[in-house]
């Protein structure tokens, strides 16, 4: 089994719950019985989706995440409350999904786990009986590695993001032509900033300002790294931000759902700034502890040691005590 593998179940039991991913019956049978090769073979592994009971499956060739995806093999169980037909639903969704974000040499799980909950929410969304409409507006994330459930169109891909830089917000995913009038230039940031956190010579650090409009995040960010000649300096900057509107123009890929004639709009993306996959999971954070009409950044400094998924709760707890002193969560 590659470092990449063991380093990403690590992560994703960390994120969600110890038994998101776990060794089937066979897999751990055949362990036991094996040498120290069995790091080179290849495993099953039981998915369980943490907010759905359901779980899958999962073959780990011994070339992945190198040159071959993960393969979604069957339904492992599915909860006594789960619709008939839902199950095969997500093996055969979880299997498009697999096919659209695995790329050569970049673990994907994360990614998979998220965008299945996602549009299976969005799903259950469409056919119940919500409140209001809903229009979920994603930007074009820096790179898989970030969280971004985007439709089901095809030929819908992320573009590459960059602080300070032109992004894919620029050019809608449907190939519109965005509108040509000029934004007024925004409020200038107020922000707020943790204590600077050191791991193993590694220094982390949070900031966060309220945010009202996904145009506005750019120049906040490029406003904040030319405010402070250090923060220019940290290996990654990495950000997500999460906004509730309700005003329906947009140049973003949207999904909509209308009812009773009322309609709300969320717009979220992040950016992993070289940290990959960072980013999604700093959007998750945002959604975890339900902030909304916040930008969030998370620098790190790296101090020559490699932390592996402890990077990851690292971020995680020092962007939480940004929100809070920013006063967007409790």
């Amino acid at each position: 089994m590659s470092e990449d593998l063991l380093n990403e179940i690590s992560a994703l039991n960390s994120i969600y719950t110890t038994e998101t991913l776990i060794p089937s019956s066979s897999s751990a049978t055949a362990s036991s019985s094996t040498t120290s090769s069995i790091s080179s073979e290849s495993q099953e592994y039981i998915l369980t989706l943490p907010s759905h009971s359901i779980s899958l499956s999962v073959f780990f060739p011994s070339t992945y995440p190198a040159t071959s995806p993960p393969n979604i093999q069957a339904i492992h169980s599915v909860g006594s409350e789960v619709p008939k037909g839902a199950g095969h639903h997500a093996l055969n969704l979880a299997r498009s999904i697999v096919a659209e974000i695995w790329r050569e040499g970049e673990v994907c799980l994360f990614d998979l786990v998220e965008e299945l909950e996602s549009k299976l929410k969005l799903e259950e969304d469409d056919g119940g009986d919500g409140i209001g409409a809903v229009v979920l507006v994603e930007g074009e994330g820096e790179e898989r590695g970030d969280i971004s459930m985007t439709s089901s169109k095809a030929g819908t891909r992320p573009q590459t993001r960059e602080h300070g830089k032109a992004s894919g917000h620029d050019t809608p995913s449907d190939g519109r032509t965005p509108s040509s009038t000029t934004n007024p230039p925004p409020p200038p940031p107020t922000w707020s900033s943790t204590t600077p956190l050191t791991i193993q010579k590694s220094i982390f650090q949070a900031h966060t300002t309220r945010l009202t409009s996904p145009s506005h995040v750019e120049p906040y960010i490029t406003a904040l790294l030319s405010a402070n000649k250090s923060l220019q300096k940290a290996t990654h900057n990495i950000s997500a931000y999460r906004i509730r509107a309700t005003t329906s123009t947009s140049t973003f890929h949207t999904m909509e759902k209308e009812n009773q004639g009322r309609k709300e709009i969320i717009y979220q993306d992040s950016s992993s700034d070289g940290e990959t996959a960072a980013g999604g999971r700093l959007l998750h954070l945002l959604q975890v502890t339900d902030a909304w009409d916040v930008l969030v950044v998370v620098s790190r400094w790296y101090g020559g040691v490699k932390l592996g998924p402890e990077r990851f709760r690292i971020i995680g707890r020092v962007a939480r005590e940004g929100l809070v002193a920013g006063g967007f969560v409790k």
